[in-house]
């Protein structure tokens, strides 16, 4: 017997009409296009001053705009009804892959910004400060923008919980952190004259990077592979025969969006039992939809 449990129905269904018609992509694309100016305004500062700290500003800006272009475009995307129809359980793992593309480039932007940094740790040089700390600061409250933007469209979304949008705004933090290392440097070389300060900051901004592509991996890519918590399988199955007479014959569980988990069993029972009684055994897993298969030692279907 297959069934699924009717409780879970609303979560199933509201899995896959996920990101329809989402308002927060207005404020996305807003976002977007201010990026992609800052991002030009910096890296043409920072080739013409020669701040290595202003470039890796203006390079995580470009990481930036990729980020939100992906999660803008996914937004779009999930909003699709000939999209969405298509995914048979909705958009979580095209978010999940518009993350973990990001996450990719960002870790090649971190790699970039290191070796540049270290060769002019190697060989520091004066660099233009005045013009360079006005264009960091323009970078600054552009970001302070941006964030002020998708914080407002979260507060007025009826996605309020959407990981796509979390993960533009942490970007867009993440990116205003740098603009501030680049501003430090930029003071430092000024006023102390310490040069290496420039290169130094480039390093740590370079770390930042990586350290939010790592968490993007970390995020993403167990969805995309399909990655259950480590003892959930085992545990829910020692569950299943401690609590009912028969034994699991099969089970998986994968998740289809960050907290939302699908489940399939197939029990053979010893005695008469109902698919609510196995989705009974299985409810303090927290999973959002159960199919459950139940055949009796005779091998007939009840």
């Amino acid at each position: 017997m297959f069934t699924r449990h009717p409780e879970h129905l609303a979560a199933w269904k509201s899995a896959h009409r996920a990101g329809t018609g989402d308002p927060a992509s207005h404020g996305l694309g807003w976002v977007l296009g201010l990026s992609v100016v800052t991002m030009a305004v910096e890296l043409a500062a920072g080739w013409w001053t020669g701040s290595l700290a202003l470039l890796a500003d203006g390079w995580h800006m470009g990481s930036h705009v990729v980020a939100l272009g992906l999660a803008y475009a996914i937004h779009r995307a999930a909003g699709s009804p000939r999209v969405v129809e298509r995914l048979t359980h909705g958009p979580g793992k095209l978010r999940a892959l518009g993350g973990y593309s990001s996450a990719i480039l960002l870790g090649g932007t971190s790699l970039w910004m290191t070796w540049s940094s270290v060769l002019r740790l190697l060989e520091p040089r004066a660099i233009d400060t005045g013009p360079a700390i006005v264009v960091a600061l323009v970078g600054l409250g552009v970001n302070l923008l941006s964030a002020w933007l998708l914080h407002h469209d979260h507060d007025h979304s009826d996605h309020a919980h959407d990981p796509n949008h979390a993960a533009a705004f942490a970007h867009v933090v993440a990116d205003a952190l740098t603009s501030v290392l680049a501003l430090v440097a930029l003071a430092v070389s000024r006023w102390w004259g310490w040069h290496a300060a420039d290169p130094a900051m480039g390093l740590v901004g370079a770390l930042v990077v990586l350290v939010w592509a790592w968490k993007l991996v970390v995020a993403t890519a167990p969805l995309l592979l399909d990655v259950t918590p480590a003892n959930m399988e085992s545990g829910m199955r020692r569950r299943l025969t401690e609590s009912l007479d028969g034994e699991v014959v099969d089970l998986h569980v994968w998740s289809i969006a960050p907290g939302c988990w699908y489940a399939s069993v197939v029990w053979i029972a010893h005695s008469p039992t109902t698919a609510d009684a196995v989705r009974g055994v299985l409810e303090p897993f927290g999973l959002s939809h159960v199919t459950v298969e139940i055949t009796t030692c005779s091998a007939s279907h009840s």
